[in-house]
């Protein structure tokens, strides 16, 4: 094994996230795609999560390192591991608030549905 990972992790599913996001970044290269506002949106979202998936995987190899990083630095990777995941949550639905069509292009039933999906998939609680 390359590198040492904290027990009951493995790097997979993040280097697979990592792979297809490249595999998806060689395809948007080289097919021809208009640009809008919403692939602008995708491609943030992919850029997103690929620094996300790298950022666990560096922070699981430095948990069980040999060398003794400072605690701060640990932290601070998995910090920034789920700000980076709470910051590409508003892009994925912002995409899906634009490629949803019910009604009229200002239809209250369509803000409406992508405000209860993210209250629905964040768990936010108000009061």
């Amino acid at each position: 094994m390359l590198f040492s990972t904290a027990p009951g992790y493995t790097p997979t599913r993040d280097i697979l996230v990592m792979v297809l996001i490249g595999t998806f970044a060689i395809l948007i290269r080289f097919a021809y795609i208009k640009p809008s506002k919403e692939f602008q949106i995708y491609k943030l979202i992919l850029l997103v999560l690929g620094i996300a998936a790298a950022v666990d995987v560096f922070y699981h190899v430095l948990l069980v390192s040999s060398v003794a990083y400072p605690i701060a630095v640990i932290y601070l990777l998995r910090f920034l591991y789920h700000a980076l995941l709470f910051t590409e949550l508003p892009f994925d639905i912002i995409k899906f608030d634009r490629s949803l069509v019910i009604g009229s292009k200002n239809s209250p039933k369509a803000e409406t549905l992508v405000a209860y999906l993210a209250h629905m998939f964040t768990g936010m609680n108000t009061f």
